[in-house]
């Protein structure tokens, strides 16, 4: 059974006088939280003149395909090969949270060029994680995979982060944050549950209702 309400937008219910293309999406999150709306309900604003229906028709069907389970949330682990045992370990605590995590051993089958598979990667991601230690070095492919998160942010806005963990050694070394990094926030956990409660505070998206399996 499907309901369907038509509301009359206004002061009290949006918190802004008026609505537009920059404070669309905090009023539908404020309409949301307002109606006690479920991750199940969508939220579509249309202009006087409809001349948006397109562009909210299309944020409608992005929301349904990750609600309903169709399309993950994915997010891209950058990392030196020397930590891929420690990123494992991230990536699986991830996909436990419902995300769909881009490492490269996964990712790219033998013979992807591996400029198009990693920028893909970025591409098809709402989010990139930088694994910063000593081992971290800006050079390379990892130099240029910091271009590709940049890039992203810069395309996509507010839907894709750029989350940058710093992490030590056994003997104390501190990882160094790549300079083009720098203009971003940065963290350094003290564990690696401090490090997943940043990864999901810094998300772009917000975790799901808790239900049943």
């Amino acid at each position: 059974m499907v309901a369907t309400s038509v509301v009359e937008f206004n002061v009290a219910n949006t918190g802004v006088e008026s609505i537009s293309s920059c404070n669309i999406d905090s009023v539908r999150d404020k309409v949301r939280s307002s109606f006690h709306l479920s991750n199940m309900d969508s939220v579509v604003i249309l202009e006087v003149d409809g001349s948006n229906l397109d562009t909210e028709l299309q944020k409608l069907l992005e929301e349904h395909e990750f609600v309903m389970g169709v399309k993950k949330m994915k997010i891209f682990l950058s990392h030196k090969g020397a930590d891929k045992p420690l990123v494992r370990l991230y990536k699986q605590t991830l996909e436990i949270l419902g995300f769909d995590v881009w490492l490269d051993e996964d990712a790219m089958p033998a013979g992807t060029a591996l400029h198009r598979g990693i920028l893909q990667g970025f591409k098809d991601s709402c989010a990139a994680i930088f694994f910063i230690t000593p081992n971290y070095k800006d050079e390379g492919f990892l130099e240029t995979e910091v271009n590709y998160a940049i890039t992203e942010k810069m395309t996509k806005g507010d839907k894709f982060s750029i989350i940058t963990l710093v992490f030590s050694d056994d003997k104390g070394n501190i990882g160094e944050v790549p300079e083009l990094l720098k203009t971003y926030v940065w963290k350094q956990p003290a564990d690696d549950l401090e490090a997943i409660q940043e990864i999901v505070k810094a998300l772009p998206v917000k975790l799901g209702d808790v239900r049943y399996r």
